[in-house]
C-alpha cells in the first residue's frame, strides 16, 4: 500500500514538472553586441533603459544613436586651416573642435533607421548614413557657405577702407560664423584672381582691423588731487588707425585699478574722440592708471549670437590707451570760531590742534583762503549744564563744515 502511494506521488511530481512553461530570453543581435564597421556607411547605435513612457526611452536611444553616428565623422584639421591660427594665436582650437562636433549631429541628413531591438530592460536603435551621400550634402553646403562668406569678406574690406572699423569686425565675424562647420579645412578659393585660404583670410583680417586701432590720450600724465573732480577735457582720448585717420563709432570701456567706475562705456564721436568725467576722484595710492580699452569683448553679444565667436572676440587682446595719475593731497584752509560760555576766547585752542593734525597726515595747510582746495570751518561753544554741590558740569557743542574752493558745502 505504502509502495503504491509512493509510486503515485512520483508520477504526480513528474506531471507537474513537465507542465511548467519556460520563456526563453531574447538573444542580443550581433549589431548590439559589437558595432559594425563599413567602408560605405557611418553607423550609430544608441540604447536607453526602458524607464518612463515608450516615447521617452525611445527618444533617448535615438538621440544617443545620432550622437554616436556623428562621432564617426572625424574632424581632420588641415595644416592650412584657420584652426591652426586659433591654436597658435589664442590656444583655442581644441575647444572649437569639441563645440563644433557637438553641434554637427543637429545637421545630419539622409540617415536611415536600420533596425531596433528591445530586451526586457533596454531599447536599442541602429542608424546608418551613406558616406557618399554625406559628402555630397557637405560639398553643397560648403559651396553655399563659401559664396555667402565671400560677400561678408568683401563687405568687411569695404567697411575698413571706409574707416568703419566696428562694422568691419562684425562682417569678419559673420563670415567666420557662416563657414563654421568647415573651419578645419583649408577652404582654398579663387577671389578676384587671387588664391585665398578663406578661413585664414577672415581671421587675419579680423586681427588686422583690431590691431590697427590706437587709443591716444590728449595728455599721457596728469597731477590729480584727491577729493577733487576731474573734468572731461582732462580725460580725453582720440581713436586713430595706423595712418592717423580718425575712427568713429569705436566702443571703449574705462577702468582705473580694480575699482568699478560709473557709466564707464562710450563710443568715439565723428572726430574720433571720447572723454570721461569724474565727479570726485578718490584713491589711497600715489599713482593710478586710467585706462581706455577697445570694448569688442563686451560688445561680443551684439556682434554675434554664437558663443564660440563671442569667446573668440574676448580672447583677442584689445588696444588700450592710458593716462597716468600722479596723486597729491588737496590743500586746506582752516578757520575756527571758538567760544566759552558764549564769549569769544582770547586765544584759540582747537585751531592749532586741528592744523597740527592735518600736517601730521601730510595734508598741506595754507594761510590764505583763496589758495585752498577745501575750507574747514569749525564752530564750537561751551554751555553750562548742571551743578551738584561744589561741581559744575558743562557741555561743548560744535559743528564742522567742509567747503570746496567754490564755496559749496560738501560735508
Amino acid at each position: 500500500m505504502i509502495r503504491n502511494i509512493s509510486i503515485l506521488l512520483v508520477f504526480l511530481l513528474i506531471g507537474c514538472g513537465t507542465s511548467k512553461q519556460v520563456t526563453p530570453l531574447p538573444v542580443l543581435p550581433d549589431w548590439v553586441q559589437k558595432k559594425p564597421v563599413s567602408n560605405e556607411y557611418y553607423y550609430g547605435i544608441g540604447s536607453a533603459p526602458k524607464n518612463g513612457s515608450v516615447t521617452d526611452y525611445q527618444g533617448k536611444a535615438k538621440t544617443k544613436a545620432l550622437a554616436d553616428l556623428s562621432s564617426e565623422i572625424t574632424v581632420a584639421i588641415s595644416s592650412k586651416s584657420v584652426l591652426h591660427q586659433f591654436e597658435s594665436s589664442l590656444g583655442y582650437s581644441e575647444a572649437f573642435v569639441s563645440t563644433t562636433k557637438s553641434e554637427s549631429k543637429e545637421d545630419l541628413e539622409e540617415y536611415e533607421l536600420i533596425q531596433t531591438f528591445e530586451s526586457e530592460t533596454q531599447y536599442y536603435v541602429w542608424y546608418q548614413l551613406s558616406k557618399d551621400k554625406f559628402q555630397n550634402i557637405k560639398d553643397k553646403r560648403k559651396q553655399a557657405a563659401i559664396t555667402k562668406t565671400l560677400d561678408y569678406y568683401s563687405k568687411a574690406q569695404h567697411a575698413r577702407s571706409s574707416l568703419l572699423y566696428y562694422e568691419s569686425v562684425s562682417f569678419y565675424i559673420k563670415g567666420l560664423e557662416t563657414i563654421k562647420p568647415f573651419l578645419s579645412e583649408s577652404l582654398e578659393v579663387n577671389y578676384q584672381g587671387n588664391t585665398l585660404y578663406l578661413g585664414n583670410e577672415l581671421f587675419t583680417g579680423l586681427l588686422s582691423v583690431i590691431n590697427d586701432i590706437t587709443i591716444n590720450p590728449n595728455q599721457s600724465e596728469r597731477v590729480i588731487k584727491n577729493g577733487m573732480p576731474i573734468s572731461s577735457d582732462k580725460l580725453e582720448f582720440k581713436c586713430l588707425n595706423g595712418s592717423n585717420q580718425t575712427l568713429s563709432g569705436i566702443p571703449l570701456v574705462f577702468t582705473m585699478g580694480q575699482r568699478p567706475l560709473l557709466n564707464n562705456t562710450a563710443e568715439t564721436n565723428l572726430n574720433g574722440t571720447v572723454s570721461y568725467q569724474m565727479n570726485k576722484f578718490s584713491s589711497s595710492n600715489q599713482i593710478e592708471y586710467f585706462v581706455a580699452t577697445v570694448d569688442f569683448a563686451n560688445k561680443a553679444s551684439q556682434i554675434t549670437s554664437d558663443p564660440v565667436f563671442r569667446k573668440l572676440l574676448r580672447k583677442i587682446e584689445p588696444p588700450k590707451g592710458q593716462i597716468i595719475f600722479r596723486i597729491i593731497k588737496p590743500s586746506f584752509y582752516i578757520v575756527t570760531n571758538e567760544k566759552n560760555l558764549g564769549l569769544d576766547m582770547s586765544y584759540k585752542i582747537a585751531e592749532p590742534k586741528l592744523k597740527l593734525l592735518f600736517e601730521q597726515l601730510s595734508f598741506p595747510v595754507v594761510m590764505k583762503r583763496e589758495q585752498a582746495d577745501f575750507i574747514i570751518e569749525l564752530n564750537i561753544n561751551t554751555f553750562e549744564s548742571t551743578k551738584n554741590e561744589r561741581i559744575c558740569y558743562s557741555q561743548l557743542k560744535g559743528e564742522i563744515n567742509f567747503f570746496n574752493s567754490q564755496g559749496q558745502l560738501v560735508y
